[in-house]
């Protein structure tokens, strides 16, 4: 019996492609989807921040298109910096045009002198800032933005995660992103498919036809590899042959008992952030057409804030519009009794009020702006940390489970900075491979 741990989307995806091999899910929470979910409160429909399905692979699209025929927009990606009070078409590194004419400059001059230096490979991820992009462009945008939020040392950081994440521009796209022209299409993520009505749990909710032997509310206790089995929370035993978790790594390598001991400290030094997402409700329509804006200046709380009623107008009540605010920060420790738990949550004191005045100061907010509904929803698990130790360990973690048949898979399985589609083709592939 293969038990897939976890019915987000990667679950959700292997037990499709495993169609009628003998498997059974258990899911934690009383709903499938994981992260991938969509909450209602007066009116509004709001995901667990900005999800958006890159369609990159031709399968993706084929099979999206099979379990939910017509469901989704196609949406072209409009999308800004704001920064000393501008909005700078994103990406940055290819829009200097909207910075005064002498941080233009250094930003252009700053980007050729890093391409004609000849040294060695960086080192870290703050080097790598330094040679991709040049001293202008890291000190106006990436070393305040990264800082912001990462909340650690960028050196402390590696960089392969930036192969595919951050854009790298041309020669020619700085030069014509500097004199008033766009570039269009940069970055994987130009376009994307979001659905057109009930947010983007829609996505989850149509392989669901398609999965047997779905458990939820069914949270995994402990796992032996000696006697491959599990335990359930509620004392419940199950015998397996093949694991596939789709958990946080830290709390898969938690939950096995007879894990070596150098395996459970590694599990426990294993870094990421936590995001806070802001959801709020207005009543004004329109408040900004665009879908999101980064914001890298420390008089604002928040790194990013998108418009989820710009996505599809079923998402908001009419005349009003939603918006979607993270805040990074680094998780407060474990709790000391049972790590396999989720961790602590920061305080959320204020920051509703603070959240509210920099919506203000940038002028997306006015100051008579009727505020019908906020939804605060803790992402405990967001953003891997890709640090030193990260990338000298995880591979020989992987490797480990992977011989004691447990495949640990998916954003926070892998512990990796993915996107949807590839949680789904991951799920095709352990699928393929089983």
């Amino acid at each position: 019996m293969v038990t897939i741990i976890g019915a987000g989307l990667t679950g959700l995806s292997t037990a499709y492609h495993l169609k009628d091999g003998e498997y059974v899910v258990f899911e934690k929470e009383e709903k499938a989807g994981g992260l991938c979910r969509s909450m209602k409160k007066d009116g509004f429909t709001f995901d667990f921040t900005g999800h958006f399905l890159h369609n990159h692979h031709p399968y993706t699209g084929e099979l999206v298109e099979k379990i939910l025929p017509g469901g989704f927009n196609h949406i072209t990606r409009r999308a800004f910096i704001y920064l000393q009070g501008r909005y700078i078409p994103y990406p940055f590194q290819a829009h200097t045009f909207g910075l005064p004419p002498e941080k233009r400059k250094e930003c252009v001059m700053g980007f050729i002198e890093a391409k004609n230096q000849k040294g060695l490979p960086p080192q870290n991820f703050l080097d790598w800032i330094y040679q991709t992009f040049g001293e202008g462009m890291a000190k106006y945008f990436f070393i305040p933005y990264n800082e912001k939020f990462w909340k650690v040392n960028l050196r402390d950081l590696t960089y392969e995660w930036t192969s595919w994440s951050v854009p790298q521009p041309t020669m020619e796209q700085v030069l014509k992103g500097a004199t008033g022209f766009k570039n269009e299409k940069m970055g994987y993520n130009p376009s994307f498919l979001y659905p057109k009505w009930g947010g983007i749990e829609l996505l989850p909710q149509a392989f669901l036809p398609h999965v047997k032997n779905l458990k939820l509310g069914k949270a995994v206790k402990s796992i032996s590899m000696k006697e491959r089995s599990l335990s359930l929370e509620d004392g419940e035993e199950v015998g397996y042959s093949t694991v596939i978790s789709t958990c946080p790594l830290p709390q898969l390598l938690c939950l096995i008992e007879d894990l070596p001991l150098d395996l459970q400290q590694a599990g426990k030094r294993l870094r990421y952030l936590s995001v806070l997402n802001l959801n709020l409700g207005i009543a004004r329509d329109k408040v900004l057409d665009c879908h999101w804006i980064y914001f890298p200046e420390k008089e604002f709380p928040f790194y990013r804030i998108g418009f989820f009623s710009n996505l599809s107008f079923a998402l908001a009540p009419p005349h009003t519009s939603s918006i979607y605010v993270e805040i990074t920060h680094l998780p407060s420790e474990m709790r000391s009794e049972d790590c396999r738990g989720e961790p602590k949550c920061s305080p959320t004191d204020g920051i509703v009020k603070d959240t509210l005045k920099g919506l203000i100061e940038c002028g997306i907010l006015k100051r008579s702006d009727e505020l019908v509904t906020v939804l605060i929803t803790p992402i405990p698990y967001a953003y891997v940390i890709y640090d030193q130790f990260r990338e000298k360990n995880l591979p020989s973690i992987l490797r480990y489970l992977k011989n004691e048949k447990i495949y640990s898979i998916g954003r926070y399985g892998a512990w990796e900075y993915s996107t949807m589609e590839e949680a789904i083709l991951q799920g095709k592939r352990i699928a393929g491979e089983l």
